[in-house]
């Protein structure tokens, strides 16, 4: 809130920030190895929220007091959560993950999980971004291009890649 930090994740274990009046690195969480923090939001109380990939959770963590405050379970443990874009109007996270087929919706107020199906397979949702106009949430599907060959083997024809934009409308 004070905004002087800059807040960052390592994949391989770390969250931490730098204080951009100082020069100075003042917080590094060490996670366990395998947790992998990915692509995180901040409110502007300070709160950040953190997906941790490898342990199909998110955390939410007071920057002000430099601690966690709460950990919530995804409802699919093996989504592998990715990344959290922050729906300040809703006051939800919308969370994209690479496992799961689904963009979930994290209600803060209520702690309550929502699902969306995505209509094909294969969505690795690398960043999800919500259009303040309509509401409307917008995402990608980001997976790597394949080659003729994969593309063969996995019946996708000569396109070469699984990758398509997404547009949801949530229905609130």
């Amino acid at each position: 809130p004070r905004r002087n930090r800059v807040w960052w994740t390592q994949l391989h274990g770390y969250l931490g920030s730098f204080n951009t009046d100082t020069l100075q690195v003042e917080t590094v969480v060490p996670f366990p190895n395998g947790a992998a923090p990915r692509r995180m939001a901040m409110e502007d109380d300070g709160t950040l929220w953190v997906p941790l990939y490898g342990e199909g959770q998110i955390i939410k963590f007071d920057t002000v007091a430099g601690r966690e405050v709460a950990r919530y379970d995804m409802p699919d443990h093996a989504g592998a959560t990715y990344s959290l874009t922050l729906d300040q109007k809703r006051h939800a996270l919308w969370v994209g993950t690479t496992n799961s087929d689904r963009i979930y919706r994290f209600d803060i107020d209520t702690s309550k999980w929502t699902h969306y199906p995505m209509p094909r397979k294969e969505a690795f949702l690398r960043m999800i971004e919500v259009d303040h106009a309509t509401g409307d949430i917008w995402t990608a599907y980001a997976n790597l291009p394949i080659g003729k060959r994969e593309a063969d083997i996995y019946g996708q024809g000569n396109e070469g890649s699984n990758n398509m934009v997404v547009r949801l409308h949530p229905g609130d």
